[in-house]
């Protein structure tokens, strides 16, 4: 099999931060399910 020619004007990728619950600053309610969209709090501290 022949190789692919990577072109090097095309850019290097470029990763996007996926926003989970566990890693993100603030977690993306789009991609829960409808159980952890219920129960997920916003502001977890004191106040509000």
């Amino acid at each position: 099999m022949a190789k692919i020619k990577q072109s090097l004007t095309n850019g290097t990728h470029t990763p996007l931060h996926k926003r989970t619950s566990q890693g993100g600053s603030r977690a993306k309610t789009s991609s829960m399910n409808k159980s952890f969209k219920h129960s997920f709090k916003k502001y977890r501290g004191q106040g509000r």
